[in-house]
């Protein structure tokens, strides 16, 4: 009896703790969003996107630390921060579920993200991405020029790329990769950080709704892979790094069909 008492409090406590955790991640939209409103009529563009680009760490950031304060999520991220400061730098993790951007944008100031058209205007995060001058993901051509551009500007300028284009499926499993971000890197000159995102739980992933309940912990480690320059094709590096993201996370490497 006693252990079926304990059990009973124990799922009640997962059930408030993961609430309260959805719950934060909304607060946390909303206060990223709505300041954003008025400063992107306020603030001129070059300052527009480092108060957004940091206004969206400090968001992802608290919202990490929420999940962790909770004691039903695990997070250790601490890898990406030697990356801070480095300029012209494409970072391609995979990407087991949604929850991926935040933990890479967590812990680093200045990234820009390609972001989906659809999102531009969306309730909660459309002024937000405006404000943090991440790129709206329209025709290639215009993708490829607008980031490159921002590789090539002065100072830190780093960008975050999903090279599979959408969340891993089946769960433990790669998608293929998509050679946009390497065109983007040869145009830019700039250097592709891999970087290897590894979870216990399929929360989050392609097929699992937000609100359904994971087991918990949840856990998360983000550390970093070897640092590539793109050199012959876009499509044959795209092959060659898939190839090493699946050595990496113990993935069978799928062999080229003749």
């Amino acid at each position: 009896m006693a252990t079926l008492l304990a059990n009973g409090i124990r799922r009640a406590i997962d059930r408030i703790c993961f609430w309260a955790i959805l719950t934060d991640l909304v607060l946390c939209c909303i206060g990223w969003s709505l300041p954003a409103l008025p400063l992107n009529s306020l603030l001129p563009k070059r300052m527009r996107a480092r108060v957004g680009q940091y206004t969206a760490m400090f968001w992802c950031r608290h919202f990490i630390w929420f999940m962790q304060v909770t004691g039903r999520v695990r997070c250790d991220l601490t890898a990406l921060d030697v990356l801070r400061d480095e300029p012209r730098l494409i970072i391609v993790p995979n990407h087991p579920s949604l929850i991926d951007a935040l933990l890479v944008i967590s812990r680093l100031s200045r990234i820009t993200c390609i972001a989906k058209a659809s999102l531009w205007h969306n309730l909660f995060f459309g002024a937000g991405i405006r404000l943090a001058d991440y790129i709206r993901n329209d025709t290639t051509r215009q993708l490829l020029r607008e980031a490159a551009a921002v590789l090539s500007a002065p100072g830190v300028s780093q960008m975050l790329i999903f090279a599979e284009g959408t969340r891993s499926f089946p769960p433990g499993t790669l998608n293929p990769f998509r050679p946009g971000f390497a065109a983007i890197a040869r145009r830019a000159g700039a250097v592709v950080q891999t970087v290897l995102i590894e979870t216990n739980s399929d929360y989050l992933s392609k097929t699992w709704p937000i609100y359904r309940q994971p087991p918990f912990p949840v856990i998360y480690r983000i550390r970093l892979g070897r640092r590539f320059t793109v050199t012959g094709s876009p499509q044959d590096f795209c092959t060659m790094l898939e190839h090493y993201f699946r050595e990496e996370l113990g993935m069978p490497v799928l062999e080229a069909v003749a």
